[in-house]
């Protein structure tokens, strides 16, 4: 299911994706998921990935989470609405 195809400069690109409700980070190719988020929007079911960086190999989508959880841990939480 696709509403309009996924450029070719970034298909191919690596997204580090934040999960609020699994509290984990995950890494999958910006086609995969631009497909994700399509279904989920066609069958109203909320996303729960979001996408914090874009990186163009997997090596350094593994870098950009090394250092998004430690920002995480210099970070003290915040459980109210982003600002």
């Amino acid at each position: 299911m696709e509403l309009a195809p996924v450029p070719a400069q970034i298909k191919d690109m690596w997204v580090v994706e934040w999960s609020p409700k699994n509290n984990h980070f995950h890494i999958e190719l910006a086609a995969n998921m631009m497909l994700t988020n399509v279904e989920c929007m066609a069958n109203r079911m909320p996303a729960d990935y979001f996408p914090v960086a874009f990186c163009m190999t997997i090596a350094h989508a593994n870098k950009v989470v090394e250092q998004a959880e430690a920002l995480q841990r210099r970070t003290p939480p915040n459980n109210g609405p982003p600002a």
